[in-house]
Order: C-alpha cells, then structure tokens, then sequence
C-alpha cells in the first residue's frame, strides 16, 4: 500500500499531493470510483504530482437528518433553508451559455467550499448537503454545469446530454470562482468538493489554477471511462454516427428515462434517491436522461 507513482504537470508554482482511499477502489456503473484528496501546499523546487496508494482515515459524518426523520425533517429544515438562504445568479459562460448558480454565504463563515456536482445533477440535489455544511460553518457555493440543471442546453430536447468543448467547463468554474466566491485568506480558506464529471472537472481545474483552493475532495471523479472497447474503436463508431448525421442522437447505449420507474441498486439511501427522483418529476426542466 505504500506505492507511489509521480507525475509532472504543467506547473511550477506548487507541489500537489493527492492521496486516493484505497478502500473505494470499486467500479460503479461505467466509471472508476474512488475519492481523491488534495491539499495546495508552499512552493518547491521539486514541482510534482504526486499519487499516493495509501489507506485514508476520514472521519465519520453524521447527517442532520436521519432515514426516519428525512421526508419531515426535509420539509420542515432545509426547505425553508433553501429559500431563506439560497441566492440564485446567472452568469454567461463560454460561448453565451447561461450558467445558473445557486450561493448560502455564512455570515460567521470560516471558510468557503465549491461544489461541482457530477453528470445529469443540480444544484438542488445537493440542498441538505448545503444545509449541513451552512450550519457547520461554511459558505456554500452551487453551479450547474453547461448543458444541465437549470443552465443553458444545446439541444431542443432537453433531455440529450450534449456539450460544445469539455474545456469549456473549466473555464465556467474558473469565471463561477472569480465572480461570485470570496478570494481565499488565512482567515476564511476556501475549499472544493467536486463529483464524478465535477471531479474530472476538478482535477482539470487545479492542473492550471492550483491556488485558487486550499484543499478539494474529488469524489468518484470521472477520470477514466470504462467503454468496454477499445477507445480508439469508440471514437471511431462516434465519427461515423456524427458523419452519419446523428451526432444529436442518443448514444448506441444511451436514450430517453423515467425518473418515475428509475432505479438505484448503489445507492444507501433510498428515501434520499427517491426525494431526488421526486425533483426531477417536479422539475423536467434541469432532467438529463442519456448522452448523445
């Protein structure tokens, strides 16, 4: 468990030391799983990238809401959070693409965290988990990423997942980062927590702006897709379908899904995918169901 592998990366300024919970080495669906931790530390000489196999304690959480409590306690504590506190802007990300942004500012804030969320989300599945930070202390700032949520989309049917350039969703956190989150101080630090296609974001993000956070949990970042094939064989059935005219078509594996009739066998707990199903019923509007 102590083997390490170093990496050199387009920086010089810091070194980055990212140490992945070997425990959550796991596949879930098509993606690698597991969490990465990263801290900024003081400048080097020896500027690296380095990834440490090694066993991560974190400590236990508690929720603020237990299974039992959750469909009351929803209602009664984090809805009326969500409206008293929530501050919703739009910014106009790369391209003219409207970017929806959802802001909990503390007042007794000792420290800022970001969160990216992952494929087909939005800000509002992480309410309670804006709550619970918001009441621990912390200001909490939500986007939504291009092409999801309640940001601008590409394609008539809403419902397509579809983007214009990856790099694009860096450059929306870094424009999200600078306009609406306080700068990073000793007194207040700031902090990322990034998922899935966040966490892939994330790390793409801290590659360039590696003192823009004092610390980030990339959680399951979508680092690697596992397609089954080739990759070279994938990218060649997808110029073929995109020459073939169906580049706004869902993917060969993808198509249209009822929040309704979706199930979940990973999740561990269940009232809280279902109340999340519920959101999407309620809000068609930011439902992404398949990949084009």
């Amino acid at each position: 468990m102590k083997n390490k592998v170093t990496f050199k990366p387009n920086t010089r300024s810091a070194v980055v030391r990212i140490a992945i919970a070997a425990t959550c080495l796991t596949f879930v669906t098509a993606f690698t799983s597991f969490t990465v931790f990263w801290r900024s530390t003081a400048s080097t000489s020896n500027s690296s990238l380095e990834v440490a196999s090694t066993l991560v304690p974190v400590p236990a959480f508690t929720p603020a809401l237990t299974e039992a409590q959750y469909e009351t306690g929803f209602q009664r504590e984090v809805a009326p959070f969500v409206v008293s506190h929530g501050q919703v802007k739009v910014f106009t990300g790369e391209a003219g693409i409207k970017i929806s942004t959802v802001s909990y500012v503390n007042p007794d804030a000792k420290g800022t965290i970001v969160i990216a969320e992952g494929y087909g989300e939005s800000a509002r599945k992480y309410s309670e988990m804006a709550y619970d930070l918001f009441r621990n202390g912390y200001s909490v700032y939500l986007y939504d990423h291009r092409g999801q949520g309640d940001s601008g989309r590409f394609l008539a049917d809403s419902q397509k997942a579809d983007i214009d350039h990856f790099e694009f969703l860096v450059s929306d956190l870094k424009t999200f980062v600078d306009k609406f989150v306080p700068k990073r101080t000793p007194d207040l630090p700031r902090y990322l927590i990034a998922h899935s296609l966040g966490g892939a974001v994330g790390a793409l993000y801290l590659e360039t702006y590696h003192d823009d956070f004092d610390a980030a949990v990339l959680s399951c970042p979508m680092l690697a897709i596992n397609f089954g094939q080739p990759e070279w064989m994938i990218e060649s059935e997808a110029a073929a379908l995109t020459l073939l005219g169906r580049s706004e078509q869902y993917a060969p594996t993808a198509g249209p899904r009822d929040p309704i009739t979706a199930t979940n066998t990973v999740s561990h707990s269940p009232v809280r995918y279902l109340h999340n199903e519920e959101i999407l019923v309620e809000h068609p509007d930011v439902f992404v169901a398949g990949e084009t």
